[in-house]
């Protein structure tokens, strides 16, 4: 029979989570946004398929992402028809910061708006449906970040490891110059083969210059790892422990050689 160890070995799966890569040691499922939390706010709307909650899972890159893989195409299209009556209709607002335009998108299923101080866009892509909004006390700001996002936005498969700076979170990557205002990516990963194994890794920008790591809860056997990591300048590769050494997953910046054939990233933060 084989051991758990040596099947972990065998089945280990790279992913990347913000701007960092990680070995998984199996296949794993991801907690994403409900369905319902595109239509009004919900409590904790990120879980997994049966409904358990990932209460520490955030998606913010540049402002706030909803993500769910549980939307059809065509509740997609209710949901965007909505939006669109609702900015077309804001027209009529005597308040400034309550009137929205339609941005240009130029991108099938997608559909972005503006305002004063708030902007956002909804596309579904690659079987995803995506939201995305940003606001700011300077006018137009918003706007500028929104479209800097979508314009860097593509759909990735589980495990695919982009090329290029940017930022990764579940089912898609945002191409960038390794800059930004705001992250804070925070995943929750459930084995497959192991579903009473969840694996947290969070990441968010820190003006530090010492990075740390932080096993937020340890479980020697199998249970609830959470990994937080606050990036800095120099860390290049770190282990995650907590299931058992042989389950370890590896984690390290991703670099850039000066190789083609080993292409990988590192920005400044």
């Amino acid at each position: 029979m084989q051991s758990v160890s040596s099947r972990a070995m065998a089945e280990a799966r790279q992913e990347c989570v913000g701007r960092y890569e990680l070995t998984m040691p199996d296949d794993a499922d991801v907690a994403l946004t409900i369905p319902t939390a595109f239509s009004k706010p919900q409590e904790n709307p990120i879980r997994f398929s049966n409904d358990q909650p990932a209460v520490h899972s955030v998606f913010i890159y540049n402002g706030t992402f909803r993500i769910t893989g549980s939307m059809s195409h065509a509740e997609f299209g209710s949901i965007l028809g909505g939006i669109k009556t609702r900015v077309s209709s804001s027209s009529v607002s005597t308040d400034e910061n309550g009137r929205f335009e339609v941005v240009p998108v130029g991108r099938p299923d997608a559909f972005a708006w503006a305002g004063q101080r708030a902007a956002g866009f909804y596309i579904y892509e690659n079987r995803r449906a995506i939201s995305f909004r940003e606001s700011s006390s300077e006018p137009s700001v918003a706007k500028q970040r929104t479209e800097a996002v979508l314009k860097g936005l593509s759909a990735r498969n589980a495990y695919e490891i982009p090329k290029g700076d940017g930022v990764c979170l579940p089912g898609m990557f945002v191409a960038d110059n390794g800059k930004d205002s705001a992250r804070q990516v925070g995943v929750t990963f459930r084995l497959k083969n192991h579903p009473d194994v969840t694996i947290f890794f969070s990441m968010r920008k820190r003006w530090q210059l010492t990075p740390s790591l932080r096993l937020n809860r340890r479980v020697s056997s199998y249970g609830v790892m959470n990994t937080e990591l606050a990036s800095g300048s120099s860390l290049l590769e770190r282990r995650l422990t907590g299931l058992s050494s042989s389950m370890a997953g590896r984690v390290s910046r991703l670099r850039r050689s000066s190789r083609a054939t080993t292409t990988r990233r590192i920005m400044d933060i």
